[in-house]
């Protein structure tokens, strides 16, 4: 039995990516370096052998014409610098190392267009929202819009992750992205879908809220926005208005209301954790509450909601009440059995 480890296969290295979103990416990569490969006529095996008998230069060059390839193939600039980035993770996993200013030099790729993204209001969402037959899939919008959570976050949240009360969501470190633990909350409009969703599923601690693969919710949005007529694209195919745009949304709402800081915070950008008192739980509430009434979407049901939160804390300060009578009467009984 050899005492070294083997190379890694094309699964293992896969799977040495963190989060989902990376995984995916790193299979895209090499599902586009395959079709390269055969375009040129050649296995993986045979390219890796003839790159460790190539010099540096002949390296580069060659990775410059895979770039080359995946722009021809209407592969962005963008996605095509950061496709190439992961293959060279990959190619020196086989023992292929590729000279950083030789690429610079001698692999040039165009230079990174920005396309204007577009961001929904309410009124957009809310369509999109009503014109959903399943609730599962109007809630887990409605929740991306006010929570700005990432989809696959939202995907991975459990009930018993949820505090209804509060209208609070705790997300463990080894679900988010940047690997850091962090809350986030919801508007009462949110706690509306969210409770008929938990009766009509007869859900428990245990399960996760949302049933459906991403590709059932990002289906039933490019065929809503079809529908409504928002059909912009950009220059990749891909529609501008994407289930992405909701946590734009929910950030523009909540700087509007409050401040970049917090935003930063409530999306879990590591910037705004720097900066804001993250373990005052009571202040974050406080403050998401000044953005409710900017991230409702149905303005017509904020007085329904209203009334709700209000019962809610009523029945809370009724069953608090309790509590402390019940105490007293213990303390006055333990008095009375030490007279």
């Amino acid at each position: 039995m050899s005492i070294l480890i083997e190379k890694a296969s094309r699964t293992d290295w896969i799977n040495g990516y963190d989060s989902e979103s990376a995984k995916g990416k790193a299979r895209t990569v090499l599902m586009n370096f395959d079709k390269w490969l055969s375009f040129k006529g050649h296995t993986e095996e045979e390219f890796f052998s003839a790159m460790r008998d190539a010099d540096a230069t002949t390296r580069a060059r060659t990775l410059g014409s895979i770039g080359d390839y995946w722009i021809q193939q209407n592969i962005t600039a963008r996605s095509t610098a950061q496709y190439r980035n992961c293959l060279l993770s990959w190619l020196e996993e086989n023992n292929i190392v590729i000279s950083e200013s030789k690429l610079r030099r001698l692999a040039k790729l165009p230079k990174v267009t920005t396309e204007m993204k577009y961001t929904p209001d309410a009124t957009h969402i809310l369509k999109i929202v009503s014109m959903q037959k399943h609730l599962d899939v109007a809630t887990f919008y409605v929740m991306l819009s006010c929570t700005a959570m990432r989809g696959e976050e939202l995907l991975q949240t459990k009930l018993k992750d949820v505090d209804l009360t509060e209208r609070m969501i705790r997300i463990p470190a080894e679900r988010v992205k940047t690997r850091t633990e962090r809350l986030t909350f919801f508007t009462p409009e949110a706690r509306r879908y969210l409770k008929r969703l938990i009766k009509e599923e007869n859900l428990t601690p245990e399960d996760h809220i949302f049933k459906f693969h991403w590709t059932n919710y990002n289906w039933h949005m490019n065929q809503s926005n079809e529908i409504l007529g928002y059909t912009e694209r950009f220059n990749t195919g891909r529609y501008k208005m994407s289930i992405h745009r909701l946590r734009a949304y929910a950030k523009q709402c909540i700087m509007a209301a409050t401040n970049e800081n917090f935003a930063e915070v409530i999306k879990g950008d590591i910037s705004g954790m720097r900066t804001y008192d993250i373990g005052n739980i009571k202040k974050m509430k406080r403050d998401y509450d000044k953005c409710i009434k900017e991230l409702t979407l149905d303005k017509t049901q904020e007085l329904e909601d209203l009334k709700e939160e209000q019962s809610g804390h009523s029945e809370q300060n009724i069953i608090v009440m309790r509590e402390i009578d019940h105490l007293k009467m213990e303390i006055a009984r333990l008095k009375d059995s030490e007279a």
